[in-house]
């Protein structure tokens, strides 16, 4: 499932798998530590699932995007082109237009001006971002706009993201070409924005081993010195969850060994920042 943090501090829980671990759940709880207790949303998602991504638009609504909907005969998962609009003050839910492509545990990420863009999630889509904006000329008031010929980055292989900066994301993938930044650029005219150099590669000759660096469902956050701290991972080529700890470093786009000692393996987990800006958890 997936969580998100609100403005006045309300967490939202939504879609994952039921215990079956067969059907995907479309419904959304909201947990309020003012009172201790969750309440579930008077609101669906169309179509449950898992996997999906999301974020956070000036206005204090959700997009949630992609995801998994179920399995194939061949026990593949089916993803979904679904985008919805969440807006927690009226808790109401605003299904918008699809993306062209599916995508499932993939990049959204959202900027000023109520961009965003979906990356990676596909392994069929080697260089392909789309762009979320409002759209007056839609039903839903928004359009996707699919960008082709990427330069010099594979998004086939990216698996998150994490904002480092307002118009800067570090892209974690599987590998050094699907690893690095996106950095948001300015439009060309008014609502026109060209990302075909948006991504940028990381460093190939890092100092650390591929299966350490380049993992799939770390768990990550920005420190304060600009670099990304990174743990866990699943290591496709050994097929193990790793107990490694590295960090990656913004300004040189490499990595590097992380002196935080190693801890549990872990895959799909989160790291929550403390009282204090140094302490997580």
């Amino acid at each position: 499932h997936n969580t998100a943090l609100t403005d006045d501090g309300r967490l939202l829980i939504y879609g994952g798998l039921n215990p079956s671990l067969i059907n995907m759940l479309n419904t959304i709880e909201i947990y309020d530590p003012a009172v201790g207790t969750f309440i579930q949303s008077a609101a669906d998602l169309t179509t449950g699932s898992h996997s999906a991504a999301h974020g956070w638009t000036s206005e204090g609504q959700l997009i949630i995007n992609g995801g998994v909907i179920g399995f194939d005969g061949n026990n593949d998962p089916i993803y979904t082109t679904s985008t919805a609009v969440y807006d927690p003050s009226s808790d109401t839910i605003q299904q918008v237009a699809p993306m062209t492509h599916t995508r499932a545990s993939h990049c959204l990420q959202t900027f000023s001006e109520e961009n965003a863009v979906a990356i990676g999630g596909n392994w069929d889509l080697t260089s392909q971002i789309e762009r979320l904006s409002p759209d007056s000329s839609s039903n839903s008031g928004w359009a996707w706009t699919p960008t082709s010929n990427v330069q010099g980055f594979d998004t086939s292989g990216v698996t998150s993201c994490i904002q480092v900066s307002e118009s800067t994301v570090f892209v974690q993938g599987v590998s050094a070409n699907s690893t690095g930044t996106f950095t948001m650029p300015e439009p060309t005219e008014p609502g026109i924005y060209n990302l075909s150099h948006a991504l940028s590669p990381s460093v190939p000759s890092n100092s650390l081993p591929a299966h350490i660096a380049y993992g799939w469902g770390v768990s990550k956050t920005v420190l304060d010195n600009g670099r990304v701290w990174i743990h866990g991972g699943y290591d496709i080529d050994n097929n193990i969850v790793l107990d490694l700890s590295r960090e990656f470093d913004i300004a040189t786009l490499s990595f590097r060994e992380s002196s935080v000692t190693d801890l549990l393996p872990r895959m799909w987990g989160q790291v929550g920042q403390l009282a204090t800006p140094d302490f997580y958890a």
